[in-house]
């Protein structure tokens, strides 16, 4: 039977955090134009006072229904919210359009209410997400949030929000950095995966040895970024200096180079540590068993011991790749790129909407990647259970 979600504390809290988002007073912020200071706008202008309601109504629904035994409960309830997730996005940018046919230097945008109402709605779906056992049923979930968001984003419902505003100003610079960031957390995984894994393997055959990487490991994860960006700069900058080659290549001390390096060395520890949690694991009747069919050492680590521990290998991977996502947006710093480029010119012009313009992608490549490999995950277990 597939597990239920009855009400509890994280429910509770997800529904408060929603309560007090729709009677915050400031749900939206109305400026003159962008740099001027706004004007609270509450929820009741752009959804009314029936739509409050009915809203208020359907979160309660939602916080009782896991008392109900039925089939496909939860995918009713997250349902609900994104239904009202939607349906509050939309009235709010209707809202703007009307503001800005008024005056077009206008700018409306989310306020505290809003994010207060995402926050709880995010909460609803991660409580389902983390309880559910099934990886289909997760990816399921994950895109009952998110795909009505990206239909109403690219369709250009909410154009007329001044975080789309500011995308519109900087679209070609946007699929620009977004692609650049993208390359660097997933070159620098690629990077880690080559090395990780074969670390974690002699980890795991050299007790020894694997105490020392560890050690190395663990204190690198203890360096700031910012501080290890520092201490990549000098050395690369040296090296590009006095090699032509590496400077043809595009590395220096600013860039991509130390970017990359610094996002590999941290994305080692999570993956070298599972790699040597799965093989040290493996139940040494299973590795005799492999001896006496007369498997070498290569043949069994290929045939017997890498594919029980792919699943373990892959959660390794998969918790990187959220951390490198999360970590590349600090390199626009030293020249990287990435949306991280978008955060720091928002905050050094304290334009919140600019600031979105680079969180938000960060926070939805974060958690595709993160959905894609948990899918990957039970694929990758369901692969193993069939040969088995």
């Amino acid at each position: 039977m597939p597990e239920r979600i009855k009400p509890c504390g994280v429910d509770i809290l997800a529904c408060l955090f929603c309560f007090a988002g729709l009677f915050f007073p400031t749900f939206l912020l109305e400026k003159a134009n962008r740099l001027m200071p706004g004007d609270s706008v509450s929820a009741f202008y752009p959804l009314g006072v029936w739509s409050v309601i009915i809203i208020v109504a359907t979160f309660i629904l939602v916080l009782f229904s896991g008392k109900l035994n039925f089939a496909y409960g939860n995918v009713l309830r997250l349902s609900a919210v994104s239904t009202v997730l939607v349906y509050v996005t939309v009235s709010s940018a209707f809202f703007a359009s009307n503001v800005m046919e008024e005056s077009s230097y206008a700018r409306v945008s989310f306020s505290t209410g809003y994010w207060l109402l995402f926050l709880g709605c995010m909460l609803l779906y991660l409580q389902a997400y983390t309880t559910e056992k099934r990886q289909s049923i997760r990816f399921l979930y994950t895109s009952i949030i998110f795909i009505p968001l990206a239909v109403i984003v690219f369709s250009g419902f909410i154009d007329s929000m001044s975080v789309m505003q500011e995308y519109i100003n900087y679209a070609e610079r946007f699929k620009k950095e977004i692609v650049v960031h993208l390359m660097i957390s997933v070159g620098s995984i690629l990077l880690a995966c080559l090395a990780g894994v074969p670390l974690g393997i002699f980890s795991a055959k050299r007790d020894s040895a694997g105490s020392g990487i560890f050690d190395v490991l663990n204190i690198v994860q203890t360096i700031p970024s910012i501080a290890l960006f520092g201490l990549l700069m000098a050395p690369l900058a040296w090296l590009a200096t006095n090699s032509a080659m590496l400077k043809s290549a595009g590395i220096s001390g600013i860039g991509w180079a130390p970017a990359v390096i610094a996002l590999f060395l941290y994305s080692l520890l999570p993956i070298v540590r599972n790699t040597y949690e799965g093989v040290k694991n493996i139940d040494d009747g299973v590795r005799e068993a492999a001896r006496g069919m007369g498997m070498t050492s290569m043949y069994m680590l290929v045939k017997v011991e890498l594919p029980l521990t792919m699943p373990v290998i892959l959660n390794g991977i998969r918790v990187a790749l959220v951390q490198s996502i999360g970590n590349t947006a600090v390199v626009s710093l030293i020249g990287a790129g990435g949306m991280g480029i978008f955060i720091f010119q928002g905050l050094g012009q304290s334009a919140v909407p600019l600031i979105m313009l680079g969180t938000i992608p960060t926070i939805v490549l974060a958690v595709l990647a993160d959905s894609i490999m948990q899918l990957t995950i039970s694929l990758s277990k369901g692969a193993h259970n069939d040969r088995t």
